[in-house]
């Protein structure tokens, strides 16, 4: 006569109610971590964009594209590149627009415009892109350099 021995395969309750509390506690510990990750990585986003629109109306302006200034204009989360003196006054069909990342926001800016074929401001301008959780500051000289 021989004994057969039985195994039963699978989870216990008690495993499945351990597994998920560590999983569950994980999750809890990390999602702050990946929220603001996401968020600084949105500040660089945006930081990056808003300096390579702004390189652009300076080199549009100093070579003369359209026999116009360019200029910035910031409203709210949203930049337009646009051709002309101001603004109000400008050339609607050259506009570029790029909205800025959620929870990003530009301060010190409304409206910057680059001088045709010297690229000159005016005087210096320093504005700030903004997260909740840190900032990068965006500085152009009176000759229209961006720092």
């Amino acid at each position: 006569m021989s004994l057969q021995v039985q195994y039963n395969r699978g989870f216990t309750l008690l495993e499945t109610i351990i597994t998920i509390s560590i999983v569950s506690v994980i999750s809890v510990l990390v999602i702050p971590f990946f929220s603001r990750f996401l968020i600084q990585n949105a500040l660089m986003t945006s930081y990056d964009t808003t300096i390579v629109m702004i390189r652009k109306a300076y080199t549009y302006s100093y070579y003369g594209r359209n026999g116009s200034n360019w200029g910035i204009y910031n409203n709210g989360n949203t930049l337009i590149m646009y051709s002309g003196n101001s603004y109000l006054l400008r050339t609607v069909q050259y506009d570029e627009t790029v909205t800025l990342q959620p929870k990003i926001t530009i301060s010190g800016l409304t409206e910057v415009n680059f001088t045709e074929r010297t690229g000159a401001v005016g005087t210096a301008i320093t504005f700030t892109v903004n997260s909740p959780y840190q900032s990068k500051t965006i500085i152009i000289n009176k000759l229209g350099q961006v720092y």
